[in-house]
């Protein structure tokens, strides 16, 4: 009995292993969305990054009993020593990303308040249009 719920404890920390790896794909696709300014494509990722988080909390709620049962086992330890790697990952990868956004974000505000300051005078307008009709 202990045994088979040893198994299945492990298999499921190797399915959240697996998706912290998808997890990290993604953040990579974000990463190449935003230097691409392909926000739709960025969007999405972020869409599919939110249901992966889902999968992985709700399994890590329903083990979380489990493995407090099992702290001690060494299999089960080196499991959750490689899920709190790919979790580092995941949280470097996602400083990166936020870090460029914000940069994109603020050449973007660069870019507006040239625009503000070029504001036309009416004077300047008017004379435009007296010029196209000569």
């Amino acid at each position: 009995m202990l045994l088979d719920k040893r198994s299945k404890i492990i298999g499921d920390l190797d399915i959240i292993t697996v998706q912290l790896q998808k997890l990290l794909l993604l953040k990579k696709l974000q990463d190449e969305a935003v230097e691409s300014n392909n926000y739709s494509e960025l969007y999405e990722f972020a869409e599919n990054e939110r249901i992966i988080i889902e999968d992985i909390n709700n399994s890590m709620k329903i083990l979380i009993g489990d493995l407090v049962t099992f702290k001690n086992d060494p299999h089960i330890k080196k499991k959750i020593g490689e899920i709190d790697s790919l979790q580092a990952k995941v949280i470097r990868m996602n400083i990166t990303l936020r870090n460029n956004l914000c940069e994109k974000m603020r050449k973007i505000e660069k870019k507006l308040g040239s625009l503000k300051r070029f504001n036309l005078s009416p004077g300047i307008i008017n004379s435009s249009i007296i010029n196209i009709r000569a």
